[in-house]
């Protein structure tokens, strides 16, 4: 995929003077905490914990972010068994009709991006990216397939049950954005997921961890994944590797048709943060780590006592077809 826009955002990023309060804390990669198995449970309601206390994670949210340190090597993907095909049924052989919910809008909310040290804002840049490869095919030449595709899908969507199982990831989804026809490509990859459907238990973000203004709770009817372990947020030019994600919205539509109001949290370690480069072409931070474009005023979050960044991203979603 080819996206010259993604670097132009970074030309005009001197024009965006943003006021940021430079953090003069210096901060260093905390010793990292030793791992613990994710424990998840499919016929429980969802609890919620008080902030700054640890507790076992579970398949809703909860008030505090996750405590439980992934069981993946932070270095890959968790995929499916390379040896099986996740869109078609062992039994018949024939391809999985699924349920699919495709995100057609993206916001990064916390923490912010910028250039220049923390004198310039380039979140807005970078969001408008992410809002054209949501909704374009930028590629030159065009191929048909949109840029940005992430999707949440079942294999029997039922709105009556309190939990089960599904899968988010990355696919291949044609244009129009209003229409998409998705299917599993040779480079996508989905990752399973628990889930709980409710009225009250969504997705609570953490006030304590927000640095640029609150969010609201999800609203229900809502539908909330446990957390996954690894997932990395592909934006074109750099990848933000997030551990223990949570993805909440609520429903719109019976049957629905859409998911709105969601929020999608995750921890970015600084140490995985220090270790992701961004590509040594691109003007202003060509080469530059994304640690050193990310700020937060105040100390930094922390996971397990390793320090980072907890992101929260807005989206909303519209259902697709699925091409097996």
């Amino acid at each position: 995929m080819t996206q010259p826009t993604w670097r132009c955002l970074f030309l005009i990023a001197p024009l965006a003077l943003g006021a940021c309060g430079k953090d003069d804390t210096e901060t260093t990669a905390g010793s990292t905490s030793s791992e613990s198995d994710t424990e998840t449970t499919d016929d429980s309601d969802p609890t919620t914990s008080s902030s700054g206390s640890e507790s076992d994670t579970t398949a809703g949210p909860t008030t505090d972010e996750p405590t439980t340190e992934p069981t993946t090597d932070p270095t890959t993907d968790t995929t499916t068994d390379p040896t099986t095909d996740p869109t078609t049924d062992p039994t018949t052989g024939n391809p999985v009709d699924y349920d699919a919910f495709r995100f057609n809008s993206m916001e990064i909310v916390d923490p912010h991006f910028f250039a220049v040290g923390c004198n310039v804002d380039i979140t807005g840049q970078v969001n408008d990216q992410i809002g054209d490869g949501v909704s374009m095919d930028a590629d030159d030449p065009p191929d048909g397939n949109l840029d940005l595709n992430l999707v949440l899908r079942w294999e029997d969507l039922d709105l009556g049950s309190a939990n089960g199982d599904n899968e988010f990831g990355t696919a291949t989804c044609t244009v129009p954005s209003s229409n998409p026809i998705c299917s599993e490509g040779p480079d996508n990859m989905f990752q399973a997921a628990k889930y709980v459907h409710s009225d009250t238990a969504c997705l609570m973000p953490d006030m304590g961890v927000l640095s640029y203004g609150p969010l609201d709770t999800v609203p229900g009817p809502c539908h909330t994944t446990g957390p996954i372990d690894l997932f990395t947020l592909n934006l074109g030019d750099f990848g933000i590797p997030l551990r223990m994600v949570e993805i909440s919205a609520q429903y719109q539509g019976d049957p629905p048709a859409a998911m709105i109001a969601g929020i999608m949290r995750g921890f970015l370690t600084q140490a995985d943060a220090e270790a992701a480069t961004l590509p040594p072409d691109l003007p202003i931070v060509g080469g530059m780590s994304i640690a050193d474009i990310t700020c937060k005023p105040g100390d930094l979050d922390d996971l397990n006592g390793e320090p980072g960044w907890w992101f929260y991203v807005k989206f909303s979603a519209n259902r697709a077809q699925w091409s097996g």
